[in-house]
């Protein structure tokens, strides 16, 4: 979905409204549109701006101002990605959005004093602690999770401004309603009752290694061994070559904080890193926002499953009872089968008794010929009597044959 508007009318939307809601109804994130208006030099109100104007103080309007350049003086906005988001992922994003802007707080430079713990949230003194107290060079990684820690992956030099991002980040949180709570992989964001993973790691650097003067002499020496041995007829192989690495992978000080870590294909934004013109402590309300989008999104695939799986369920009931009222349908046939066969071999019985008699009625037939025709009539009176109304009554009741509701196997007979 794409949408065409002017300068102008573009900042009629955003002085109407917050960006917030105007993203929503333009399918784009209010990051974009921000980038946007700034792209085409049209003002946009303050942090504040819109708590101020619903609390009916005075607030300034910066005016709209002509441009030479025309090229943009014409907008054109793609929305298709927050479009394709379900209808109550967006809407959780608008209310977190405005939760956000309107709850207080102070937005500090990230100082470069020592931290105390004291000064942080009780949720992050301990994560704090924990990598303070590391002692490691500048260079190498340490690693906090379980139960009482945020599970992060820094440099111990790190350890102050992580303690700060996560206590804005939980201060902030709790102010919006979410909660916290412990887990074996790290303390654990709950939003709107869904728990969110929460991992804050530093990125490290490529750079070319230089090789060390231990690593050179190692390889010298290799090299004076391998050949000393070639020249006595030895065999040589690359497997005991020290392997010195081409590159070398350092701590470039930037982190990346990553919600509901793992692979997903819903668009919406789980990491958030330090970048040339942003860091971290400018994203949070991002996160948070993103943490009520995931909860939503959760909520609405659990309530998709229940609802395929009503309706798998119905399907399967419904086939079952279809194949139930097969089989009750092909036992009365078996049974109808049963009982013409038995009439029509009791009425053939009959007849060959009566014609043979007929034809045979001047001549005095012999004893065996006589047991035979008296055997014949026995048969015929059997198969009569497994007709009788009472025979057929019974067999129907005991096995419910007649009753609608009766599930019947394939493998019962009729005897």
């Amino acid at each position: 979905m794409s949408r065409e508007l002017s300068r102008r009318e573009l900042y009629d939307l955003v002085w109407d409204r917050p960006l917030t809601k105007i993203a929503v109804d333009l399918g784009i994130s209010d990051v974009a549109l921000h980038k946007i208006c700034v792209r085409h030099r049209i003002p946009l109100p303050g942090r504040g701006y819109w708590a101020k104007l619903t609390a009916g103080k005075r607030v300034a309007k910066a005016p709209f101002r002509e441009i030479r350049d025309q090229s943009l003086n014409r907008i054109t906005i793609q929305g298709d990605i927050l479009g394709a988001l379900p209808a109550n992922v967006q809407e959780a994003r608008s209310k977190t959005k405005a939760a956000l802007e309107s709850t207080p707080r102070s937005i500090e430079t990230i100082k470069t004093s020592t931290l105390i713990d004291n000064d942080l949230h009780t949720l992050v003194k301990a994560t704090h602690a924990k990598i303070a107290s590391y002692k490691r060079p500048p260079y190498e990684f340490v690693s906090v999770a379980g139960t009482k820690h945020f599970a992060v992956t820094c440099t111990v030099g790190q350890a102050d401004r992580v303690g700060r991002i996560l206590d804005r980040l939980v201060t902030q949180a709790e102010a919006i309603g979410y909660s916290f709570e412990q887990s074996d992989g790290g303390i654990r964001l709950v939003a709107n009752d869904e728990k969110i993973t929460l991992t804050l790691v530093e990125q490290n650097d490529r750079h070319a290694h230089v090789q060390t003067e231990k690593e050179i002499a190692a390889l010298e020496k290799w090299k004076i061994e391998s050949e000393l041995k070639q020249k006595r007829g030895q065999w040589v192989s690359d497997w005991d070559r020290p392997r010195i690495s081409e590159w070398d992978y350092l701590p470039s000080g930037r982190l990346v904080l990553e919600l509901d870590k793992g692979y997903h294909y819903d668009r919406i934004r789980r990491k958030f890193s330090d970048g040339k013109r942003q860091r971290i402590e400018e994203l949070l309300d991002q996160v948070l926002t993103s943490a009520a989008m995931i909860a939503a999104n959760e909520k609405a695939k659990r309530e998709q499953d229940r609802l395929r799986k009503l309706e798998y369920e119905e399907a399967d009931r419904r086939r079952k009872e279809a194949d139930r009222l097969e089989r009750l349908r092909v036992k009365r046939w078996e049974l109808l089968e049963q009982q013409m066969s038995r009439l029509e071999k009791a009425q053939r019985v009959e007849k060959f008794i009566s014609a043979f008699k007929e034809a045979n009625a001047d001549q005095e037939l012999t004893t065996d010929c006589e047991r035979f025709l008296h055997w014949a009539e026995t048969e015929a009176r059997r198969l009569r009597s497994a007709l009788s109304p009472e025979v057929i009554a019974g067999m129907l009741d005991r096995h419910k044959l007649m009753d609608d509701t009766t599930d019947i196997y394939s493998w019962v007979q009729f005897n």
